[in-house]
């Protein structure tokens, strides 16, 4: 069984479920992250036994993790930097997995250059 998993700022995510689509999705909504307020699910969308999403507050990132199973519901507060150098390395490992249609790894790999150079939500002065 394939397994992915992805380490943010030191927890490790763990799934047998990506979907491509959650890819171009964090890639074409970064900038949503900046919204204060706005939750962006950014992993793991239609799998168990959890979902990530990341949520907004005041200009700081907080890691939403939902437990599909009993509705729990963790938040933790991430730096947008270690966030962001997270998700670039894990979606830069999918696309250089054997086997992906090249014109889809195409696709993607301007977006997740402009990615890398997102500077992350603005803070509240």
């Amino acid at each position: 069984m394939t397994r992915y998993s992805i380490e943010i700022d030191g927890t490790e995510f763990v799934s047998s479920s990506v979907l491509a689509e959650d890819f171009r999705y964090i890639l074409d909504h970064c900038d949503e992250m900046a919204v204060p307020g706005k939750r962006l699910d950014i992993l793991f969308s239609g799998a168990s036994p959890f979902s990530v999403a990341v949520v907004n507050r005041d200009g700081s990132l907080f890691l939403r993790i939902s437990d599909n199973f009993d509705g729990g519901v963790l938040d933790e507060p991430v730096e947008p930097l270690v966030l962001r150098a997270a998700l670039a390395a894990f979606i830069e490992g999918f696309l250089d997995r054997p086997g992906q249609d090249p014109e889809w790894v195409a696709g993607l790999r301007g977006p997740l250059a402009r990615f890398r150079d997102w500077p992350g939500p603005a803070v509240r002065g």
